[in-house]
């Protein structure tokens, strides 16, 4: 008798495995015209006779054939495949293997066999084609991922489209490669107990790349296949994981007894509660220029001297952290900064120094389901504080918060400035009350020590000038820390050093290097969750490389942290495109991930804020050199709506255009791509001109104070204030 590895039914019994189901999976279950539901050549053969041409076995031809010769009524094809493919029945044995808890379910198949198994059953099942947007996904029930089509929602519309039958399917740019599924099946894949592909060939390019490519999953990857596989197929496979011939049904009564299986007690997947490590440790110069110059925290050193455990100065303790602990007691907090602020490290403060009192709790998984974990908190009997740091990534967290126990929940979150103030209303709608705290300027006292730190490390360089130093920081760097560090990071001293270590990080050629840290640098300074998995969406599968995560050198930017890829320092990320890569190889970037993500910007959130991010002037300007900058400012605006031919209909577009050229400065075109701004918004029902409005005041301030003429001034002002009074206060 046939068996299956141990570590394949233990990946399955823990509640953490993937499933992937293929044509075996279903094909001997019965469908509603009484036969059984058929293969891909099988069908293809049925189309052929059904179009009364030659037989094929290719299901692309056949159906590309049948399709061209009856354009005006493919619904009888419609028919013929609900007929073939809605099922009637479902086998034991599949019952059986669909009893056990999967983490999540994918399939290649057509058929509705596995929603029906859950509905016999009295479970809730929510299947999920190509054309539903992820951010719809329900993260409370199990999903099953059709990713070549779904039966039951197939129509005369979307045969040529989402369901996958014909080569223009195939190619279509919302297929399953090519739109954000795929980015969350690796996502899941990464994190899963066993991934299980039962009844699947493995036919595909792509899936191949990526499970080769993920470090460790061909121990966790496993394929039941039929006990007729030929030894090619079965060595084919065996290079992507282990393999079973058993088939499905023998594979089913191999696995243990569903019903006895005692799956563990609801535990936290997402949350981690702060433990203090309690242990002194040495503080290094290395230490605090890693933290000053590229975000690089080390959490230990801030607990110890939070706790007191410790003379030495490491961090500028923030003001306030009494007043948090005040706060907290009957509200939630807001943490609000501009970019580079430092509201990370404040967090990283607040979460030792609220531990005294308080169990605290903050996200290490963005991806899971932290809905559960807060419903398990809301049970304890202590109220329990939860950090969320950029908490706008999941800003759907809090269309739920009337569910949680407000007595047992209180929430710590943060978001840049600017973001926070689009997102204030959904707080307020969620009835999520809070206190908001600003952290941009630093006190006096924050100011002293700040300055004190820098100089115990011989950081100041050039503006290295002893009785001034507090001063420069108030008065040229308006007390906020991101303008003293993009100051310390353009003297040429830290400009050498980080060079040097770029240089020797570029020397490796075995990678794509280049492209993964300017991918990295650029989401991370972008209001995303960055992980692996959107890294290698835009940068490739090398992400996984073994050799990316030992090659110290990348690290020294970077680190890797529960499939995430962190910079804890927008600034550094700012000042590394900046200043060490060339503005054409930057443009020619920001161009293609405008173009990549444009087919995308409505599928999900995460790939619109992506989209988004390539328009913003505020983005864009960052990130050019100041030599060249108006000329590269020009390029990349002409190029782009050419790229994205679109945009030229788009008010937002000529809106970001017209900032560029005041920017220039170019008045005349400012002004000339605002009027176009006005025209395009008046094409479009119900768009807000208040973006438009607030640039076009602040274009008549900036001529006021610039104009030559005594009457003009005044008109230019007067214009601008009317305009002003009439645009929505954002606070």
């Amino acid at each position: 008798m046939k068996t299956i590895p141990d570590a394949l039914i233990q990946g399955i019994i823990s509640g953490n495995a993937v499933l992937f189901a293929g044509a075996g999976f279903s094909r001997a279950c019965e469908n509603v015209s009484s036969s059984q539901i058929i293969a891909a050549e099988d069908l293809s053969e049925e189309i052929c006779n059904l179009g009364k041409f030659k037989i094929s076995k290719n299901l692309m031809y056949s159906s590309e054939r049948y399709i061209s010769a009856n354009p005006e009524n493919p619904s009888n094809l419609v028919e013929f495949l609900k007929k073939n493919y809605i099922a009637k029945n479902v086998k034991p044995y599949i019952d059986n293997i669909l009893n056990f808890k999967w983490k999540a379910i994918y399939t290649t198949n057509y058929d509705n066999v596995i929603e029906l198994s859950y509905k016999n059953r009295g479970i809730d099942i929510v299947p999920v084609d190509m054309e539903k947007n992820i951010d719809e996904l329900n993260k409370n029930k199990l999903n099953c991922i059709h990713i070549n089509g779904f039966i039951k929602t197939l129509t005369v519309e979307n045969l040529d489209k989402t369901f996958k039958l014909t080569n223009s399917s195939y190619c279509n740019p919302d297929g399953f490669l090519n739109s954000p599924w795929y980015t969350i099946f690796k996502r899941t894949i990464e994190r899963c107990s066993a991934l299980v592909f039962v009844g699947y060939s493995l036919y595909d390019i792509d899936i191949k790349r990526l499970l080769i490519s993920i470090s460790g999953l061909k121990e966790r990857t496993f394929f039941i296949t039929a006990p007729t596989s030929t030894d090619e197929e079965i060595f084919t496979l065996g290079q992507f994981g282990n393999v079973s011939n058993c088939g499905v049904e023998l594979f089913s009564t191999c696995l243990p007894d569903p019903s006895s299986i005692k799956y563990s007690l609801p535990k936290l997947s997402c949350l981690v509660k702060y433990s203090p490590n309690n242990s002194e440790v040495d503080i290094k110069d290395s230490d605090i220029d890693n933290l000053l110059l590229f975000g690089k925290y080390k959490n230990d050193i801030i607990e110890n001297v939070i706790f007191d455990n410790n003379d030495s100065e490491y961090v500028v303790i923030r003001d306030g952290l009494s007043q948090i602990e005040n706060l907290i007691r009957d509200s939630n907090i807001a943490i609000v900064s501009e970019l580079g602020n430092g509201k990370t490290i404040y967090l990283q403060q607040i979460i030792p120094f609220l531990s005294k009192t308080y169990p605290v709790y903050y996200v290490a998984d963005y991806f899971g389901d932290i809905i559960s974990d807060l419903e398990l908190l809301s049970k304890e009997e202590s109220i329990s504080i939860v950090v969320i740091d950029n908490y706008n990534t999941l800003i759907d967290l809090f269309d739920n918060y009337k569910i949680y126990s407000k007595e047992k929940l209180r929430f710590i979150i943060s978001a840049r400035s600017s973001v926070h103030e689009h997102q204030r209303d959904i707080l307020k709608k969620a009835g999520f009350e809070f206190k908001e705290i600003s952290i941009d300027l630093f006190s006096d006292g924050e100011s002293t020590s700040l300055t004190n730190l820098i100089d115990s490390v011989g950081l100041w360089g050039t503006l290295n000038k002893s009785h001034k130093k507090k001063s420069y920081f108030i008065k040229e760097c308006n007390s906020q820390i991101s303008s003293l560090l993009i100051s310390l990071l353009n003297s040429p001293d830290i400009k050498s050093r980080i060079k040097y270590v770029f240089d020797i990080l570029l020397s490796d050629t075995t990678i794509d290097l280049q492209n993964i840290v300017m991918t990295t640098a650029y989401l991370c300074m972008q209001n995303v969750r960055v992980d692996t998995a959107l890294v290698s969406e835009i940068a490739g599968n090398s992400v996984y490389d073994t050799r990316l995560h030992n090659n110290e050198s990348f690290c020294e930017f970077f680190k890797f942290e529960y499939g995430k890829l962190k910079s804890k320092s927008t600034i550094f990320c700012r000042s590394l495109i900046q200043n060490y890569f060339s503005p054409d190889y930057t443009i020619k970037f920001l161009l293609n991930l405008a173009n990549m993500f444009d087919s995308k910007r409505n599928k999900s959130k995460e790939h619109n804020e992506i989209f988004k991010s390539t328009l913003k002037f505020s983005t864009i300007e960052r990130l050019l050199p100041a030599d060249g900058k108006r000329e590269n400012l020009e390029k990349y605006y002409e190029s782009l709506k050419r790229k994205v031919k679109w945009l030229i209909h788009d008010p937002h577009f000529w809106v970001q255009y017209a900032m560029a050229k005041i920017a220039s400065p170019d008045f005349d075109k400012a002004q000339q791509y605002l009027d176009n701004a006005y025209a395009k918004a008046q094409d479009k029902a119900n768009y807000d001109i208040s973006n438009i409005d607030t640039q076009q005041a602040r274009l008549y301030l900036i001529r006021a104070t610039k104009s030559k003429f005594t009457l003009e001034a005044p008109k230019l002002f007067g214009d601008a204030h009317r305009l002003l009074c009439n645009t929505p206060n954002d606070i």
